[in-house]
């Protein structure tokens, strides 16, 4: 048991508030991330702002925000139509997978969001969409590029540096065709969009520090269900 102790190296406990403070030059347009956490299956990272993008990012897992200071828009493609989440200061919002996102974020805001590792099968797309005069999307693709995402940190600004070089980018106007339009993983790569659940709204701290409360509870009246298999359908 020395030996397996030995071998774990527990990462560095780090103080949030001095990190930002260190790295607040990292936090710039058009992407405004700096990776805090990336080795390992979840991966952690702090966004700041002005970020106001147009790209909609579409991955296969699960992201989940959290805005430290000040308020965002998360903006969606659901089914058909573009909606709009505020998250706002102190809430967490968990967005599902397979769905077509744009973070919007303001000056002077901080937040995280925690992705995770993906599967060596797995592709994150990036998609433009053909606006009207008005600067309003339509559903038809101006420009996307699907990868294989290993760097957070790093992709998605290469991808938003070529589209900027592009000639949808020039002329505001798809190609003739999806396979000009796009690299050959974007056409042979779809991802299975799903609808948002009703139930999904953004969690302020006083809904979890209830639900805490009333998990510590159970914990208190029945402390052995939480170490059988089976607990985790007892809630």
């Amino acid at each position: 048991s020395k030996r397996i102790m030995s071998a774990i190296r527990l990462p560095a406990v780090v103080n949030v508030t001095d990190w930002v403070a260190v790295n607040r030059d990292q936090f710039l347009p058009p992407v405004c991330n700096k990776m805090l956490h990336t080795d390992g299956q979840l991966k952690l990272f702090y966004v700041g702002g002005p970020n106001q993008r147009k790209d909609y990012h579409i991955e296969e897992g699960e992201e989940l925000f959290y805005m430290e200071r000040g308020d965002m828009e998360l903006k969606m493609l659901i089914g058909n139509r573009f909606v709009s989440q505020p998250i706002l200061q102190g809430q967490l919002f968990l967005l599902p997978g397979n769905l077509f996102h744009s973070p919007q974020r303001a000056a002077d805001t901080i937040g995280w969001v925690i992705e995770r590792e993906r599967l060596a099968s797995e592709m994150d797309g990036l998609r433009y969409f053909l606006e009207t005069a008005d600067g309003t999307p339509t559903l038809r693709p101006l420009f996307e590029r699907y990868v294989h995402m290993r760097d957070l940190g790093s992709q998605v600004a290469e991808i938003i540096a070529e589209y900027r070089r592009s000639e949808e980018f020039r002329t505001g106007q798809p190609k003739k065709s999806a396979s000009d339009n796009a690299d050959t993983a974007a056409v042979a790569y779809k991802p299975e969009l799903r609808p948002l659940p009703r139930s999904l709204w953004p969690i302020g701290w006083t809904s979890i520090n209830k639900n805490l409360t009333t998990l510590k509870s159970r914990m208190a009246a029945r402390p052995w269900r939480f170490f059988l298999a089976s607990a985790a359908t007892s809630f």
